[in-house]
């Protein structure tokens, strides 16, 4: 660590998270969401696990901060523990001095001790040299955006992908209980998609498609007719060709935009983004 500065765990405390709470609002002014409420279900409530990650201390403040989500996914045709990276920060008055790479060897080396077997994220301009050049993420690519209207084309299926995912009742449960953000579903048959509000007026996000009987009583029915709707994701097996879809300028994307991976299992392993099937619902951009 760079001199004048102390490593230590995640402190997963109400003090310890309302500590985190106060970087990320310097950090990220404009992430209103990023309050009290959001880092105790983020970090805490996640039924695969708490929250991994470290923090760096200067004058006994945090100043830099790396948090990892455990979740599960089927990868090469089996259920794998992985790590998803997020909210990534540093205070403006202390960045260019080496915080961001000690605390991220420190956190992949202890999510290898751990047992996890993966660690993925999803970066923007500003964050994936960071991940690729400093911590050996391998980028993989970036996701697709969509806009328009009518049906999304037909997507695969997630056992069908080389990595997805998993979600179940209680996983699912949680993540669509994150505040401030009211989803909806559209109900056909035994499938379910949800949806959600993108802050622009008459555009949904589409979130993800899941079982019915998973979701349980919490979600509410989509009453808007033929929303605009925005996809994010990576999906082989969903041809745009004829739908009244387009690819969503760079510019007016949300900040998430590639898809970065490192295998913790010393196997090497890389990814190819015609092996994966990735949505919203797999992260939390809305």
């Amino acid at each position: 660590m760079p001199e004048g500065y102390e490593l230590e765990p995640l402190d997963l405390s109400p003090p310890g998270l309302e500590a985190t709470r106060r970087l990320l609002a310097a950090a990220f002014p404009a992430a209103h969401h990023l309050d009290a409420a959001f880092l105790s279900w983020s970090y805490r409530d996640n039924p695969d696990g708490l929250a991994v990650g470290f923090n760096a201390l200067h004058r006994d403040e945090v100043v830099a901060h790396i948090v990892m989500q455990p979740f599960r996914a089927h990868f090469d045709d089996r259920l794998e523990r992985g790590l998803l990276a997020y909210n990534t920060a540093t205070h403006p008055a202390h960045q260019g001095r080496g915080l961001f790479t000690a605390i991220g060897e420190r956190t992949l080396a202890a999510a290898g001790d751990a047992g996890f077997d993966f660690a993925m994220a999803i970066t923007n301009t500003n964050s994936t040299p960071g991940f690729v050049r400093k911590l050996g993420y391998q980028l993989v690519g970036s996701l697709d955006a969509k806009l328009g209207l009518g049906p999304l084309p037909r997507g695969g299926a997630r056992t069908d992908a080389r990595y997805a995912r998993h979600w179940d009742g209680e996983t699912l449960r949680w993540r669509l209980a994150r505040p401030g953000n009211p989803y909806r579903v559209r109900r056909r048959g035994a499938r379910a998609r949800i949806l959600g509000p993108t802050g622009n007026a008459g555009i949904w996000a589409e979130i993800g498609e899941v079982a019915a009987a998973d979701l349980g009583a919490g979600v509410a029915e989509l009453r808007a007719l033929n929303p605009l709707r925005l996809w994010i994701g990576l999906d082989p097996a969903r041809r745009w060709t004829g739908r009244a879809y387009l690819d969503v300028p760079v510019r007016l994307r949300p900040s998430p935009l590639n898809f970065v991976f490192l295998d913790l299992r010393g196997a090497g392993r890389r990814l190819a983004v015609d092996e994966i099937f990735f949505e919203i619902l797999d992260f939390d951009a809305y």
